[in-house]
């Protein structure tokens, strides 16, 4: 039968001769050891081009000699602050910032109470910023003493951003 850890075995030799006698030894006995989960592989998805509003997904996987294929359970960190305890992340700028390290820690417990964790990290990277709407007024029937006034919209989901103003 299978043994499991921290199981002790017992062993006791005898022998008898064609005449009946029997001999028997003294009994010798060992613990089995567990064998702790081992990771077969952790991974984040997508693992480059990671931006404010990405869809991360984290798969890892486990194996223990005594209980199988055991399924974790998942922690999403960013400098050590917790984000999420899902398979998924969505990368947002109120948890991140531009080249933060985003970590996903799968861990395992077997019926042993043996616990392993396995982790992935991929970084932010910036998202460019986005301009509109530029105008210049007034745009009808301009004259050189006129007073010009451009304007614009910008944004960054990355971070606050205002357009500069060059007149050429």
């Amino acid at each position: 039968s299978m043994i499991s850890g921290s199981e002790t075995i017992t062993c006791t030799a005898s022998v008898t001769d064609a005449n009946g006698a029997i001999a028997s030894s003294t009994s010798v006995s060992v613990t089995v050891d567990n064998t702790p989960p081992t990771s077969t592989g952790i991974s984040i998805s997508p693992n480059s081009g990671v931006v404010t509003g990405s869809a991360l997904t984290c798969s890892a996987g486990f194996n223990d000699l005594e209980d199988g294929a055991l399924t974790p359970t998942y922690a999403w960190t960013v400098g050590g602050n917790s984000l999420s305890n899902t398979t998924t992340y969505t990368v947002n700028s109120t948890d991140t910032n531009v080249g933060d390290s985003v970590v996903c820690t799968a861990s395992v417990t077997d019926s042993d109470g043996n616990t392993v964790t396995d982790s992935a990290t991929v970084t932010v990277d910036n998202t460019n910023p986005t301009i509109s709407n530029v105008s210049v007024s007034p745009n009808i029937a301009v004259t050189n003493d006129a007073t010009l006034t451009c304007s614009a919209s910008a944004s960054d989901i990355d971070e606050t951003v205002s357009p500069t103003f060059a007149w050429n």
